[in-house]
Parts: structure tokens; sequence; C-alpha cells
């Protein structure tokens, strides 16, 4: 995995944001849209341990690369991933992914770009695993041609956790074609597994359960891993790379912060994207997991205008 050193990379303005040191830019952006779609980046210094003042510190960072977008239904635009159900009362959570220590199987984030900071890392497992989507694409193409081509077709996938919608069932393909050719890989096999539970009306063909059985060996082919430690930033592509992470010790005090980013060089998404970003044309604020009285459409989608909005809920309020 490409790695940078924070200093050699960023510095801090006056106004207390981050900057690239010339010529980083196109580096990362490099990495992250036309190589293996991740990064990582270490020495982030926390000037502070009071949590406000870190908090504040890492959104700031964050606007580096775009515009943060809420990630719950609670409009959290930086969350805490920890195993908040090891040191609770599990009826007092939701287990969310991030709130708990199990292992996560490989998925995409409802984002185009996300960061995890590492800041207090795990005693025994928890590392993040990495698979660029490309080399998945390529490698199933090859060894199950014909599969391969059922990826293109619509799949049953479970929205009802991030819209909050009993039974709110979509249907896209897990490959996808842009415009320009490119190939769009999105993929979550909880979220199909979930929609065929809920109504036996939602089937697969046979091919589309061996495709899926192929698609599953073919990615844990494709591992990467990092453990973070206090002070890593990862940096991942969604389009690009899925991630997943290795399960922890229950308890464990492991803690990464994850902001989700809308980033404004970003391309325009197919058409059967929608019900997952909101938007699909290039450029614009886009993605996340919205409330009803804080939804995606209340944000303009305009960057420029977008970050003005942004700025004042998120910093200035601060």
């Amino acid at each position: 995995m490409t790695s940078f050193e924070f200093d050699e990379v960023f510095k801090k303005n006056e106004h207390g944001y981050y900057e690239y040191v010339d010529g980083y830019a196109d580096k990362f952006n490099g990495i992250l849209q036309d190589g293996d779609g991740y990064l990582l980046v270490r020495g982030f210094d926390f000037d502070s341990e009071d949590r406000s003042s870190l908090e504040l510190d890492l959104l700031k960072f964050a606007f580096t690369f775009g515009l943060p977008v809420s990630q719950s239904r609670n409009n959290e635009f930086l969350v805490r991933v920890e195993d908040v159900v090891g040191q609770n009362e599990p009826s007092n959570v939701s287990t969310r992914g991030y709130e708990y220590s199990g292992a996560l199987p490989p998925h995409n984030d409802r984002c185009d770009l996300f960061m995890l900071v590492g800041v207090h890392a795990s005693k025994e497992g928890g590392r993040t695993r990495l698979m660029n989507s490309a080399a998945v694409c390529k490698d199933m193409q090859k060894t199950y041609p014909d599969y391969y081509e059922f990826l293109k077709q619509d799949y049953p996938v479970d929205r009802s956790k991030f819209t909050g919608k009993d039974g709110d069932i979509s249907y896209y393909p897990i490959i996808f074609e842009t415009e320009d050719g490119d190939l769009l890989f999105w993929y979550t096999r909880h979220f199909i597994d979930s929609a065929l539970k809920y109504d036996k009306k939602y089937k697969l063909s046979e091919q589309q359960e061996i495709a899926l059985k192929f698609l599953d060996e073919i990615i844990d082919e494709h591992n990467e891993r990092c453990l973070l430690q206090r002070g890593d930033v990862l940096f991942v592509n969604n389009h690009k790379a899925l991630h997943a992470r290795q399960k922890f010790l229950e308890g464990d005090n492991r803690l990464l912060y994850r902001i989700w980013l809308s980033t404004p060089e970003s391309k325009k998404l197919p058409l059967g994207l929608k019900s997952i970003f909101g938007r699909v044309d290039a450029s614009v604020y886009r993605g996340g997991v919205w409330s009803e009285d804080l939804p995606l459409e209340k944000i303009p989608s305009d960057h420029t205008h977008a970050r003005r909005i942004l700025e004042q809920m998120l910093i200035e309020r601060n």
C-alpha cells in the first residue's frame, strides 16, 4: 500500500485548515482515482487530547479532500468506530457496523471517499482489509467469464437500514459501466441476503447465485491488510475499492474516527446508483445517510454553496 508521512504532504494554514504541499494533490488523486483506490498517511498530529478539539481538527482536515456527508439518520458527520455494544447493554445501542467488534464483510460505503483515522489500535484483530475493485473484476472476468456477465444484472438490495422504511428494496447491478467506459463495482452481500430473507418474492436465478459464490471467492483472494495505529489516516475511494474488517476483542478500547466525503472531482454515476447517492451527476454534493429533518435535498448540490452551509454547521458553531 502506498503511504506518506503527514508532514511531507500537508501543512496547516493560518485559519486552522490544511493544505497540500506543492505537487502532492496530483499524487494523491492519481492513486485514489487511477491507482489502488486507497492510500495511507502516517503521523497526523493530535494537538489536543480534548475530544471536541480533536474532532474539530479532523473535520477541518477532511475539508481538504471534499465535503463531509451525514453517516446516519441522526445526521452524524463524524463517527467514532468503536465497540459500543461490548461496553454497554446491547439493548441501549443500535448495532451498526461501526459500533461493535464483529467482523465486517467486504462492502462499499455510501460516499465517494472516506477517511479512517487511528486513535487506539486494537490489541488483537481489527485489521482493515482492502480490495481493488478493478483487480477483482479483472480476475472474475478471466476466471469465470460467463458468470461475470451475470453481475451486470439487477440484484435486490435492502435499503431499510438507511431509510428507516421497512421493506425498502431497490434493484441495481453489482457491476456498472459508465458513459466513458469505466467500470463501477458496488457490492454489499449482506444487503442482498437481507432482501432475499425479507420476502420470498425476491429471488435470484441459479446463475446469479453461482456468480455471487464465485465473486466472494475472488474477493477473498484480494486482501491488503493494515492495522491502523495512532495518527494513521486511511483514505479509500468507494468507487475503486472495497473494504472489510477483521473481528477484534469485545470490550477492546480500539477507536477510529470515520468521515464520509463527497468529492468535487467525482465522476458521473450510473442512474442505478441514485437510490444510494441521491444525486449522480459529476462534481455534485452527494451520498450519505440523512434524517427526515435534514435530507440531502436541503443541501445545495453545488460544492461551493454546500461548503458554506457545512462549515457553518460543523465548524463555526463549534
